[in-house]
């Protein structure tokens, strides 16, 4: 094959924002993703050999994190943490799709001090 037909899982569009912002023992952070629509190749299960292959036009997709820590002291920080936080329904690839809405948190101890 000398050429493809398609730029495979290119997307017309991307923009990214990130911010974060400190003040005093608060950390707050913000991820912003948007990807335009993109065309995939995949090869159907019952005819992998076949050279004409089909294709898809994958959606586009905004995917909005956020994160918020306080630190109590130098060895103590409590985080949350939400990924996708529209809910948005994508495949990132063709065939895998992307979890819901997410959210984390926790507690991050230093032992080393």
């Amino acid at each position: 094959m000398t050429h493809e037909e398609e730029p495979w899982n290119l997307p017309g569009m991307t923009a990214s924002v990130f911010a974060d912002f400190h003040t005093g023992k608060w950390r707050a952070t913000s991820k912003v993703f948007a990807v335009g629509e993109r065309k995939e190749k995949y090869y159907p299960l019952w005819d992998i050999a076949d050279e004409h292959n089909a294709s898809n036009t994958a959606k586009a997709y905004v995917d909005l994190n956020l994160g918020l820590s306080y630190t109590f002291n130098t060895q103590l920080t409590a985080f949350v943490k939400g990924h996708n936080l529209l809910g948005n329904q994508y495949q990132r690839f063709y065939n895998y799709p992307t979890q819901g809405a997410q959210v984390l948190g926790g507690v991050i101890f230093k032992f080393d001090m």
